[in-house]
């Protein structure tokens, strides 16, 4: 009867050291599991802040750009009247570079004309 006793505490402690290896184990399995699972939290919140921080440098960027497109606007027309005003001269420059000319020409057969009738007068 002691023996049988005795075999039964042994069975009853052999499963329980086997219970407890088992549930030994699952909660190494499950600390493991863990450890994975916040290391993957941790990656991807880095990655969020990361992610986070280029979407506000990208906002900042494009806000200049939209601040500044107002001033290149207005360069652009600059330099399209620019562009207006030196084609309006070189054209009409040129048109009027014959009328000038013929102006000048007029100008010097008056101015001579002039000179030829006050020397006139002055030998009278």
């Amino acid at each position: 009867e002691n023996r049988q006793i005795t075999d039964l505490v042994q069975s009853s402690l052999k499963k329980h050291e086997k219970r407890r290896i088992n549930l030994m184990n699952k909660k190494m399995k499950i600390e493991e599991e863990e450890k994975v699972y916040l290391e993957i939290h941790e990656r991807q919140r880095r990655e969020s802040l990361e992610a986070q921080m280029n979407l506000e440098e990208w906002t900042e960027k494009y806000q200049k750009e939209l601040d500044e497109r107002p001033k290149l606007i207005e360069k652009v027309k600059d330099a399209e009247l620019l562009i207006n005003i030196f084609e309006n001269y070189y054209t009409n420059g040129l048109a009027h570079g014959e009328e000038i000319k013929a102006a000048k020409k007029h100008l010097e057969i008056e101015m001579n004309t002039a000179h030829i009738e006050l020397e006139t007068v002055k030998q009278k």
